[in-house]
């Protein structure tokens, strides 16, 4: 919670650079959340847009918490003789929302 209302104080930031900011650095714990993904997260997760910032980081947490009780997020890390593509997925498991959900129009 703090680093993302650290990072939504900065100039020009907001949510969207802000969760990506987030996912760069922790690509297994984080997703981005922007205007091409809005859709896709709320048919599929739930309410991202809110009226405050406040409540922004909330739904955005929200969210995380959803994601972070799927099966998917909950597997072991894939054992060290495992090919490197799976490994890398697994690593970068919850940042890969940020693909499946943007809506390319």
């Amino acid at each position: 919670r703090s680093v993302l209302e650290d990072l939504l104080r900065v100039s020009g930031i907001g949510m969207g650079g802000a969760s990506r900011l987030m996912a760069v650095a922790r690509p297994d714990l984080y997703f981005p959340v922007n205007g091409g993904s809005v859709v896709g997260i709320n048919t599929r997760l739930g309410p991202t847009r809110q009226e405050s910032e406040a409540k922004r980081v909330d739904a955005y947490l929200a969210l995380l918490g959803k994601v972070r009780a799927f099966r998917w997020f909950l597997a072991p890390k894939p054992a060290a003789g495992a090919e490197e593509a799976e490994r890398f997925a697994w690593a970068g498991r919850v940042a890969l929302l940020g693909a499946i959900l943007f809506d390319l129009k």
